[in-house]
C-alpha cells in the first residue's frame, strides 16, 4: 500500500498510481459493465480504495485520452489538472498506460510555471519507473505472457509502493526531470540475475 506519510510533502501527495490496458476485454460469456472496467485495470495502488473509485479514475482517464486523441495528433494526452488533483499519464507500451495522481492543496495558487514543472516531473517519474521495471523484468506484456497477470500484480505490489516512497512531489527541480540517479527497489539476486 502507498504510505501517505512518506508521500505527503508540504500539502502535495501522491493519491494513487495505476496501470491500465484499454484493449483488454473480459473472457466470461455475459460480462457486466463492471467486468469490462475491472479487466482493464492491471494494477492500482493504494489497494484499499473501493472498486468504484478505481473504476471511476481509470474510466475517466481512458475517456479523456480518447476524447483528446483527435486534438493531440501523434502526441497522446499527458497531463490533466483539476482544482484538487494533477494527473500524469504515459503510454509506456502499446495500449498499456500508467497514471499517477497527485493531490494539491485547495489553497495552493501555483503559477503556470510551477504547474508545468510539476507535470514534467511527474512524467519523468513515470518514465523512470517504467524504465527501471523494463530493465529488470522486460516489458509488461512479455512478463504477463511469461508468467501471469497475477504474478505481475504481485511484483508491482512490491515494486511500485517502494518506488513511490522515494518520489518527492515537492521536489520539482531539473534533476528530477533529467533521469537523474533514482532509487530502484531491487533485491541483489534480482539485480544480478538480469
Amino acid at each position: 500500500q502507498v504510505d501517505s506519510r512518506a508521500m505527503s510533502q508540504k500539502g502535495k501527495k501522491i493519491e494513487a498510481f495505476f496501470v491500465f490496458d484499454p484493449s483488454k476485454v473480459p473472457e466470461s460469456a455475459k460480462p457486466s459493465e463492471e467486468d469490462y472496467q475491472d479487466v482493464k485495470i492491471v494494477y492500482y495502488t493504494p489497494t484499499y480504495r473501493t472498486p468504484e473509485e478505481k473504476r471511476s479514475q481509470c474510466s475517466m482517464i481512458e475517456g479523456l485520452i480518447g476524447f483528446a486523441q483527435p486534438f493531440c495528433g501523434d502526441e497522446a494526452l499527458q497531463c490533466i489538472r483539476t482544482d484538487r488533483h494533477a494527473f500524469a499519464v504515459k503510454e509506456c507500451e502499446p495500449s498499456v498506460w500508467m497514471c499517477i495522481v497527485v493531490s494539491t492543496p485547495e489553497s495552493s495558487e501555483a503559477s503556470a510555471e510551477e504547474d508545468e514543472l510539476l507535470d514534467a516531473t511527474l512524467l519523468a517519474n513515470l518514465k523512470n519507473l517504467y524504465e527501471v521495471f523494463r530493465l529488470l523484468h522486460g516489458t509488461i506484456d512479455s512478463f504477463v505472457q511469461r508468467y501471469s497477470r497475477q504474478s505481475l500484480v504481485d511484483l508491482l505490489e512490491d515494486f511500485v509502493p517502494a518506488y513511490l516512497d522515494t518520489v518527492d512531489v515537492e521536489e520539482t527541480g531539473i534533476f528530477a526531470q533529467l533521469d537523474g540517479i533514482h532509487y530502484g527497489p531491487v533485491e541483489r539476486t534480482t539485480f544480478f540475475a538480469h
